[in-house]
């Protein structure tokens, strides 16, 4: 299956990291045994907005992208196809 060979050998990965401060920061290992496992594909980070400062310090990210828990009470829609669009550029 052309699936599994793409799993193999990744090009881009999205994490996505829904909680505190803490659990982002405790994902740097994971991130850094991403990139030395797949040989330096490009990490992006999907983060909370109020983790940002702490996203910014994790090494080998490309790109970080917020999301906020106060725009889902308010506009859920806005919010879904901001994840969207983040999820399918990171497919391609």
């Amino acid at each position: 299956h052309f699936y599994i060979k793409i799993l193999r050998n990744p090009k881009k990965i999205l994490i996505i990291i829904q909680r505190s401060n803490g659990d982002v920061l405790l994902s740097s290992s994971l991130v850094k045994g991403i990139y030395e496992h797949y040989k330096s594909p490009q990490i992006d980070l999907l983060v909370n907005d109020d983790t940002y400062s702490i996203a910014k310090l994790v090494p080998y990210i490309k790109n970080i992208h917020t999301f906020s828990y106060q725009q889902k009470k308010t506009k859920n829609g806005v919010r879904k196809k901001k994840l969207y669009k983040i999820f399918i550029k990171n497919m391609t």
